[in-house]
């Protein structure tokens, strides 16, 4: 009988490590012929703060590229989605720990013409990634200057 356990038991696990290993991975890359600049907003992050950056991405870049603003829960909602630009903005949540989803969307872009806008209580906080554009702002007014002009130059600097 103990050994009926063990070898379903064995069997179970030798099945699961089998599907993880063939499953998909989504790897999410940017069309240089789009002209879609694709803002995904983590659901529950959505904040007047952004929605004043969005407008005024399209503010500067339409119509020569659409600014396309998408509310997403996971990763996966960007499947199929085309990009030249890529922005995930997210809340910094538990320095990082709970913002699973932007992390996983990190590592699918590979940092291709992917920026990360992340708003954080801390003004000092850094991504301790390598080779990730990305920018740390409070959602406060006073600061939507200075987010602004970052964002700009990071955009200009991926559509070229």
């Amino acid at each position: 009988m103990h050994k009926a356990i063990l070898f379903f038991i064995i069997l179970g696990i030798t099945c699961s490590i089998f599907a993880k290993s063939n499953s998909k991975v989504l790897i999410l890359k940017a069309d240089s012929k789009s002209n879609v600049i694709l803002v995904a907003v983590m659901k529950d992050t959505d904040t007047e703060f952004k929605n004043t950056l969005i407008d005024a991405l399209k503010s500067q870049y339409e119509p020569k590229y659409q600014v396309k603003k998408a509310i997403i829960g996971k990763s996966k909602d960007l499947q199929n989605q085309p990009y030249r630009v890529l922005i995930v903005m997210d809340q910094l949540k538990a320095w990082l720990a709970m913002n699973g989803q932007t992390k996983a969307i990190m590592k699918q872009t590979k940092g291709n013409n992917a920026i990360f806008y992340m708003t954080a209580g801390d003004k000092k906080w850094q991504w301790k990634e390598q080779d990730i554009h990305h920018i740390a702002s409070a959602s406060e007014k006073t600061h939507f200057p200075k987010a602004w002009q970052e964002l700009k130059t990071k955009v200009d600097a991926l559509l070229k």
